[in-house]
């Protein structure tokens, strides 16, 4: 599931819903899978559709090998 997605196709009960209810910030936790650049854009978009609320991002699930 998605930092935005909720039930029904909207955003009731989705991590970014539950963050502004209780106004507080949120850590985005991305895996790559794979990518490289085209993650930079997809970070982008959500923080920026976040409202500013992501205030930081762990990237998980890598290895030395995609680093490089």
């Amino acid at each position: 599931m998605g930092y935005f997605d909720g039930i029904y196709n909207t955003f009731e009960n989705s991590s970014y819903d539950i963050s502004k209810s209780l106004d507080i910030n949120s850590v985005l936790i991305y895996s790559p899978k794979g990518e490289m650049f085209s993650m930079i854009p997809k970070i982008k978009g959500a923080v920026d559709f976040s409202c500013g609320r992501i205030k930081g991002i762990i990237l998980n699930r890598t290895n030395k090998k995609s680093m490089n």
